[in-house]
């Protein structure tokens, strides 16, 4: 699991205020720590409550309402074109458009491994899971998606 909380200046510009990567959470646990990433982004940044939105990387509507009832207001992630966005995100993080500041995020881009067909002696534009899950990229990247569509 994995929470990262970005914020877009007024040029279009994203940044990332803080992440938050934990493993085997219960819902419990991601609730607490969403309100908390919630709460302490709106108050440091001054940011209005209704130019605020949690992007869910998860298809679990249950947990996405348990959030939206402790105050958050919440969306699903649409899960389309997730290769294309992967790399757009990646443009938009070397132009410096979109800026990053944690070891947990600038990690797991630079642990980022597409799986690779052996036979065919190609890439497949997928995320090799088996080496390692990028949990915290994801969650950037469906964020940093909804950021540039508003």
């Amino acid at each position: 699991n994995a929470i990262v909380a970005l914020l877009k200046d007024t040029k279009g510009k994203i940044y990332e205020v803080e992440t938050r990567k934990f493993n085997k959470a219960d819902v419990d646990r991601i609730v607490l720590n969403v309100k908390q990433v919630w709460e302490e982004t709106i108050t440091k940044y001054r940011v209005p409550i209704e130019n605020c939105i949690c992007v869910a990387d998860n298809s679990d509507q249950s947990i996405s309402a348990q959030i939206q009832k402790n105050g958050v207001k919440i969306q699903n992630a649409v899960k389309v074109e997730k290769v294309q966005n992967i790399i757009d995100m990646k443009g938009s993080l070397n132009r410096g458009d979109f800026l990053v500041h944690s070891g947990v995020l600038t990690d797991e881009f630079e642990s980022w491994v597409w799986k690779y067909d052996e036979e065919n002696k190609t890439v497949i534009y997928e995320p090799d899971d088996d080496f390692y899950h990028p949990d915290a990229c994801f969650a950037a990247m469906y964020s940093w998606r909804y950021l540039k569509s508003h």
